[in-house]
């Protein structure tokens, strides 16, 4: 007991009565001699300029009314180091070390906890040394998993790089496969809107001729209107003249006939017509099959070896073969 009692005073010697823990960087009030934490006594300071009161005998001191207590930080250090029992290492009530261990109610208990209380106690040692036991047993077997799921960690990461290489790959074919598609769209659409342009400017130039042509006719029947009603000696003045002028638009050559045309347009529109359809037929193909995902599990899971064990859509070999012997119908010269 005497040498809890000289523990406990020398606890409190070294305790700071502000904080109540050990002194940090103490200092000394130089008018009533008490001891302080440099922090703690700057807290209590009163005002801007530093002075204050004593926080344990309200002394008033000036702002330099104070020093630093270099031996009490010394006591201090010498206790640290010499690993004495700190205030949590005893027990708050008897102020006796810690030596016992409660199974029970596990918690620390000093000697007097012991007697005074009915506790199912063990020496701290040897309870000290059943968890550890017990600690080295499960940090054992977090050890084990977390080996396994390292492996574990490790196989997932080479298949995410596999499949991020592989989602590369897929990315630069799919980038080639849509630019060789919009390539060729853009041929089509090129041919197709020469052909266009060119029928368009076969209808105009028709119209442009016909104009021109039915101009020229009407200028010849003013014409030989006018000479039926001249006398007979201007009528025959310069007639072989007028008569081969207005009689010289059989020999010119005629433009192309509507029929001609006509037909041109109708291939035209055919081939529109096809080009259409082709376009519905790959929009339902993308719709059913390819744009509704429906080659990943609903839970967003690739299919096992689906390469391997899924068939190709039905008619596909069909359409594969097909087109080796059949020309495409967008390949309009």
């Amino acid at each position: 007991m005497a040498a809890g009692h000289a523990v406990e005073n020398l606890q409190e010697e070294i305790t700071c009565a502000v904080c109540l823990d050990f002194f940090h960087d103490p200092v000394m009030l130089l008018g009533c001699g008490h001891n302080f934490c440099r922090r703690c006594l700057d807290c209590c300071s009163a005002d801007a300029a530093g002075a204050g009161s004593c926080p344990q005998c309200r002394l008033p001191f000036p702002r330099d009314g104070f020093r630093p207590n270099r031996q009490l930080a010394n006591v201090v250090a010498a206790v640290r180091e010499l690993a004495m029992p700190a205030a949590e290492e005893l027990c708050r009530r008897h102020c006796q070390p810690f030596t016992l261990f409660c199974r029970r109610n596990g918690i620390l208990l000093c000697a007097a906890c012991a007697e005074n209380r009915a506790h199912h106690a063990v020496p701290l040692a040897e309870a000290a040394r059943e968890y550890r036991e017990r600690f080295e047993t499960s940090l054992k077997a977090l050890q084990e998993e977390d080996e396994r799921r390292a492996r574990l960690a490790a196989a997932a990461e080479e298949t995410r790089q596999e499949m991020l290489s592989r989602a590369d790959a897929e990315k630069q074919k799919l980038l080639a496969v849509l630019e060789g598609l919009r390539r060729v769209l853009g041929e089509q659409e090129s041919r197709f809107l020469i052909r266009l342009g060119r029928l368009r400017r076969g209808l105009e130039e028709q119209r442009r001729g016909e104009t021109t042509e039915l101009a020229r006719l009407r200028q010849r029947c003013t014409e030989l209107q006018t000479k039926c009603r001249q006398t007979d000696s201007d009528l025959l003045r310069d007639a072989q003249i007028t008569l081969s002028r207005c009689t010289e638009w059989r020999a010119q050559p005629s433009l192309p006939p509507m029929p001609e045309l006509e037909a041109e347009f109708e291939d035209f529109a055919l081939k529109t017509n096809m080009l259409a359809e082709a376009v519905t037929q790959f929009k339902g193909v993308w719709r059913g099959k390819i744009g509704k995902g429906d080659l990943i599990s609903r839970n967003g899971s690739l299919g096992q070896s689906w390469a391997r064990q899924r068939p190709p859509p039905q008619g596909w070999q069909s359409l594969a073969g097909r087109s080796k012997h059949r020309k495409c119908p967008f390949n309009i010269k």
